[in-house]
């Protein structure tokens, strides 16, 4: 906004932020089923198949790496504490980041 000093420019952030946060449980999510009836319900077909010799290797580097070991570590302090606390919410957007780019990771070898 023009004329918005950067203070103000925060505190709007961290209004927004708040309502988003309160907001967030109350946001219906549907799945296909229940807005296109008409539609055939969704078929998963898991295909196994055995990593290549590079492929295994950079998997096992993986794994060894600090960030892999990172994200399983949150992973496990999350399913031991399920409290929410104001921290927590930091710990979220932490642990969904190394999670994601984790997963990323594993799709990009296999």
């Amino acid at each position: 906004l023009p004329g918005a000093v950067p203070a103000s420019i925060g505190l709007g952030m961290d209004k927004l932020k708040s309502l988003h946060q309160q907001v967030l449980p109350f946001i219906l999510r549907r799945e296909k089923g229940q807005v296109m009836k008409e539609l055939p319900p969704k078929t998963i077909t898991d295909i196994p198949c055995p990593l290549s010799a590079d492929q295994m290797k950079l998997y096992k580097e993986f794994c060894a790496g600090s960030e892999a070991k990172e994200a399983l570590n949150l992973l496990q302090k999350k399913l031991k504490s399920p409290i929410q606390t104001d921290q927590g919410m930091d710990d979220d957007v932490t642990f969904g980041n190394n999670v994601l780019r984790s997963l990323l990771y594993l799709r990009l070898i296999c």
